[in-house]
């Protein structure tokens, strides 16, 4: 009875401080989006350039408030859970963002998924100079 009563405080207090820092959270600093950015990338398992600089592209969407960061945390928070075994977790991530996007009516990036068809060689031709 009492690990039961422990628990549930336990529960109500991180209930508590996790909505106070998400009502708190809205406004975001540079340090913030950096996080953001670096939980994503991990998380996500980004591996080359061109997802990173999706998730670079989103996280700058966020700061400018162009893509809200509730649309951005459940489409992490799904993908999380839903396809956290995957090895992939990035493209399951994108897709669901941009689901989310078309229901909320938020414009978001579409991404090539047209280089994950090529050879390193026509990679690196594809590749603008400079």
């Amino acid at each position: 009875m009492v690990r039961i009563l422990m628990l549930n405080l336990v529960l109500a207090v991180s209930v508590v401080g996790f909505n106070s820092s998400e009502a708190v959270g809205q406004d975001f600093n540079e340090l913030t989006l950096q996080q953001l950015e670096k939980q994503l990338n991990a998380i996500l398992k980004t591996r080359r350039d061109e997802e990173k600089a999706y998730i670079a592209g989103i996280v700058k969407m966020v700061g400018e408030k162009k893509i809200p960061k509730k649309l951005v945390l459940t489409s992490f928070k799904y993908v999380r859970n839903k396809r956290a075994n995957s090895n992939a977790p990035f493209v399951y991530f994108v897709q669901v963002l941009r689901f989310l996007g078309v229901r909320e009516k938020v414009a978001i990036p579409k991404f090539d998924f047209s280089i994950y068809n090529l050879n390193p060689r026509q990679a690196a031709a594809r590749k603008p100079a400079g």
